[in-house]
């Protein structure tokens, strides 16, 4: 062996045992708190996620009613106001748009009319796992007094029927007034 090997090998330059466990244990607790925080950061971005995607919901169908309403003629809501009977410049006479149940007072949105026919405004993926329901305390579909706009409220819910986002009172004015 070298000279210089041979020093190297007796030198007492380097980290004992004892400091490498510390150094150790405060790596551990970094680790740790980097750990939780990135937990905590994960179900934050989920629950921003959901309340986002079910607003985007809630926004395209109030478009899609929106535009099918305001041109209608000839409106009739029910007693219950949960569907509105009119003419729609895009099907026609007799148009019935309503929620389509698919659960107990959850369903997605639909256009009835030529007697038989439906059209869906979204398909399927397009409510990503949220649906439609009525609000508790309001009517889907209501008149105002002077007739001018109709007044509309409803909730958009997740798969176990919470709900997520909440729409009310939202007026759309009447063109064929």
């Amino acid at each position: 062996m070298t000279e210089k090997a041979k020093r190297r090998l007796k030198g007492t330059a380097g980290v004992t045992l004892g400091e490498m466990m510390v150094a150790v244990l405060i790596m551990s607790f970094l680790t740790l708190a980097v750990s939780a925080g990135v937990g905590t950061a994960v179900k934050v971005y989920r629950t921003e996620k959901e309340y986002s995607e079910s607003r985007v919901l809630a926004n395209s169908i109030l478009l899609a009613m929106t535009d099918e309403l305001r041109y209608a003629s000839e409106l009739n809501i029910n007693g219950d106001g949960s569907e509105i009977c009119y003419d729609s410049a895009m099907y026609g006479y007799d148009t019935v748009m309503k929620i389509q149940q698919q659960g107990e007072n959850v369903g997605k949105l639909v256009f009835l009319y030529d007697a038989e026919r439906a059209a869906y405004p979204f398909e399927d993926k397009t409510y990503m796992g949220y649906q439609i329901q009525t609000n508790e305390d309001k009517p889907l579909f209501q008149l105002t007094d002077d007739g001018s706009c109709i007044v509309l409220s409803y909730d958009i819910c997740d798969s176990r029927g919470n709900v997520k986002v909440s729409l009310e009172d939202i007026k759309i004015r009447l063109l064929n007034h």
